[in-house]
């Protein structure tokens, strides 16, 4: 997880944010990489104690955690850049960056230091089947250093062999000697080993000549087969007692051939290829399969053995061949551009699914590492295949191919989303603004997502006379206050409109008492009231709304004023 300009990305990948219209950012995630492997001592001496060291190839050590595991290790000293041990078997170190929890593991096997082993496995190994069991010469066990581990159980007269080799060896006098030393038993049982006739060379109609005779675990014994025929062939069992695994040391002191010169060139050449596209799109899974070379080897014997037996079998005249075509049993190796590929499958096998997570493009490798003990020498009809194998191996062992990523850039209509709102692209939910990118085939596509602007509405101030209700949305207002009311606009967001209600005053207004002579009349606003009474009427006030008026009006009855007539009456005539 990653985040950047208040986005989360989850994926490596190359993303295009929008700042403003004019501005765009391209922000390229890589995958965290972090490796590490084991500077081993890969030999202990015996009460001794040494150290394991880790190299962190990739990542940074500054925020990673070492955890340690194998024999002796625990508490604190698992957690240790080198911690001591004083015991031999498997190790284990693994490293866990703390920021994006990424975790790289290495192994490593230490075992306890044998001098004489130089050479493990030389110069071909033993056969966990008899009956491809190779024969050997004396030269080939001077000594022959090899372990039973990773060799397959088999069955033989009703006993079931745990991790069984054999070998296969013409005799050249009726006794032979072998020194066997097994050690570094990792359940301190040891070795046993049986020596069998082989009468038709097949390994169908074995006849037991030794029963299995034990070596323990750090001893060494002296292995001796008598009454053998010489010029016959015979097989050789060894076993870990009970499963164990050991490693194992055999030396032949006598009664074997000496060795020959024996030559192997390469007669059939086919190159291999890693069949696959050499163009994709981002993140698009794609399989590459490893067509594997066909290398043929001419084995040729220079002669035939020292062994001086009249009637052993042998080579044909020079040049007789045997044919070995390889590899008969290999794993393959991947590899990829860490920087900008992801595995899908596992990297070892025939074929790997995976894809490319930038546009930058690489090679992809591919390795052939042989399974050694599971090789298979196909012999024709010369039985004295030993002494100092030299192989002239031209045939290819890596493989590559130079992939490209093809893409384009289509930036989509953007999508307007109310808040609270998700938009679901690709299969995945946003819920916030930003510029989102997802992969279709070749085509980045870019989806803009932006937030619907709220529509909010206010309708001010409504003025109502006190009583008076107002309707709205549905609804009657009656009380003074702010009221809203929710709704949705035309794009489906949320709305809000609110609105102020204000209730305007009543007066009553009292006039008092007017006192009319009788005859007269109280004039107001046009209104006349001429005779005695208590009066109430309502006239609209300088608000708008109603006022009621109160006035008594009295009425004052008119005064009789007595007159006396003069007695006489003096006339004075007009000027």
């Amino acid at each position: 997880m990653y985040e950047a300009y208040g986005e989360t990305f989850y994926q490596p990948g190359v993303y295009n944010i929008i700042l403003d219209p004019s501005t765009i950012v391209q922000l390229v995630l890589l995958p965290d990489l972090i490796n590490c492997f084991i500077l081993p001592p890969d030999t202990l001496s015996p009460g001794a104690a040494t150290y394991l060291l880790d190299y962190i190839l990739m990542g940074d050590p500054t925020h990673t955690q070492l955890l340690w595991e194998g024999p002796g290790i625990s508490g604190v000293s698992s957690n240790v850049p080198n911690p001591e041990i004083s015991l031999p078997g498997w190790y284990t170190l693994t490293v866990t960056d703390t920021i994006s929890q990424c975790a790289s593991t290495s192994f490593t096997e230490v075992w306890y230091l044998n001098t004489n082993c130089i050479d493990y496995q030389s110069p071909i190994p033993f056969s966990d089947s008899l009956s491809g069991a190779p024969l050997f010469c004396a030269s080939n066990l001077l000594p022959y250093c090899s372990s039973t581990a990773g060799y397959m159980a088999d069955t033989l007269s009703g006993d079931t062999l745990d991790n069984g080799q054999w070998f296969r060896f013409q005799a050249c006098e009726s006794e032979v000697v072998f020194e066997c030393f097994a050690y570094n038993c990792a359940q301190n049982g040891g070795v046993e080993v049986a020596l069998f006739f082989d009468p038709d060379s097949t390994g169908a109609n074995l006849q037991l000549v030794s029963a299995l005779q034990p070596i323990g675990n750090g001893f060494t014994d002296t292995l001796s087969f008598s009454g053998l025929t010489p010029g016959a062939f015979y097989l050789v069992l060894i076993d870990g007692v009970d499963g164990d695994i050991c490693e194992f040391q055999l030396t032949h002191l006598s009664g074997l051939s000496e060795d020959m010169d024996i030559t192997a060139i390469n007669e059939v050449l086919v190159d291999g290829y890693i069949d696959g596209p050499t163009e994709v799109c981002p993140f698009s899974p794609t399989t590459y399969t490893l067509i594997p070379p066909i290398c043929e080897w001419s084995i040729t014997a220079d002669g035939n053995s020292s062994c001086p037996i009249p009637y052993q079998q042998v080579c044909g005249d020079a040049p007789d061949s045997i044919l070995w075509i390889y590899p008969t049993a290999y794993d393959t190796i991947w590899t990829i551009p860490d920087t900008a590929a992801q595995w899908l499958s596992d990297s070892i096998g025939s074929s790997i699914m995976m894809w490319f997570t930038d546009t930058i493009g690489g090679t992809i490798t591919a390795q052939i590492v042989p399974v050694l003990e599971d090789s298979v020498w196909i012999e024709g009809s010369c039985y004295v295949l030993c002494g100092n194998l030299i192989i002239l191996d031209l045939c290819p062992k890596e493989f590559s191919i130079d992939v490209d990523v093809i893409f384009n850039i289509e930036t989509l209509p953007p999508i307007g989303i109310c808040p609270g709102e998700c938009v679901d692209f690709c299969g995945e939910l946003y819920c916030t603004e930003g510029t989102y990118s997802c992969w279709d085939s070749c085509t980045l596509q870019l989806q803009p997502v932006y937030f619907l602007p709220p529509q909010i509405t206010y309708y001010g101030f409504v003025e109502i006379c006190q009583g008076d209700c107002f309707f709205w949305n549905g609804q009657f207002l009656c009380d003074p206050g702010t009221y809203d009311w929710y709704g949705l606009t035309y794009n489906g967001c949320d709305s809000l409109e609110y609105i102020e209600i204000q209730v305007l005053p009543s007066q009553t207004i009292d006039l008092g008492t007017i006192s009319l002579c009788e005859g007269d009349c109280f004039d107001w606003n046009g209104q006349l009231f001429c005779d005695p009474g208590f009066f109430t009427w309502t006239e609209p006030g300088p608000n708008g709304c109603l006022d009621e008026y109160l006035l008594v009006i009295e009425v004052e009855p008119a005064e009789v004023v007595p007159i006396t007539a003069p007695t006489s009456f003096t006339v004075v005539p007009a000027v």
